[in-house]
């Protein structure tokens, strides 16, 4: 590797975070960021390597960096999103995501995002919008319907919110979470027996998947 070589050193800090060597990756990102102080990519990989650590505060420093020399870094701006989200500051995170889909609407992760901190924050018309824009751009995401499923089960329309987990499934039929979810919503629409089947379907796929066990749980013991 050439000692003044800054691409080199970004990539070699990918590889080593690839083999779980993080701090071995931090190190690589650092000294790319020594030969160019100016090396967005750089900042936006040493940013995501100390999320991966859980030192989000500084990971929020290194996205702001990387933006602050490339204000076009979507990238970077759906990356600063996941750390605000993470750091409950949801209103933050809002803001980061939208201005990632301003700079470039064909990628679907900041629409996705977006929708999953509007949920928390009960805003569900809003985050079915962005998770509609998210399937618009990626038709094969299961997890954009299977959230927006929930977003329709929140506001208690039923019948839709099992039409878009059924959808998450033809995408994905090992989709834990939308068979659970289908299960939950069949069982309040009073079709138990479906319910029940699609519940038992993703504690089939993954025995240890807690929350599928609660809900069968609930539905027999449910008066």
């Amino acid at each position: 590797i050439n000692p003044n070589f800054a691409q080199a050193h970004n990539n070699l800090g990918n590889l080593l975070k690839d083999l779980g060597q993080t701090d071995e990756a931090i190190k690589s990102y650092q000294k790319a960021i020594e030969i160019n102080p100016n090396f967005a990519h750089a900042y936006n990989n040493l940013g995501n390597a100390y999320k991966d650590l859980g030192q989000l505060k500084i990971a929020v420093s290194n996205y702001e960096k990387a933006i602050e020399i490339s204000p076009i870094f979507s990238e970077a701006y759906n990356n600063l999103g996941n750390a605000f989200k993470d750091l409950y500051e949801f209103d933050d995170a809002v803001k980061s995501y939208q201005k990632a889909v301003e700079i470039d609407n064909n990628v679907y992760e900041p629409y996705y995002n977006l929708g999953v901190v509007l949920i928390q924050l009960k805003q569900f018309n809003k985050a079915i919008e962005s998770f509609e824009s998210a399937m618009d751009v990626n038709p094969s995401f299961a997890q954009a319907y299977n959230n927006l499923g929930s977003a329709l089960m929140s506001q208690g329309r039923l019948d839709e919110s099992v039409s878009y987990f059924q959808k998450s499934l033809d995408v994905d039929n090992g989709y834990v979470n939308a068979h659970n979810n289908l299960g939950i919503a069949l069982t309040d629409l009073g079709q138990l027996k479906a319910g029940a089947k699609s519940i038992e379907r993703a504690i089939e796929i993954d025995p240890e998947f807690a929350e599928a066990h609660n809900s069968l749980c609930l539905l027999y013991t449910s008066p």
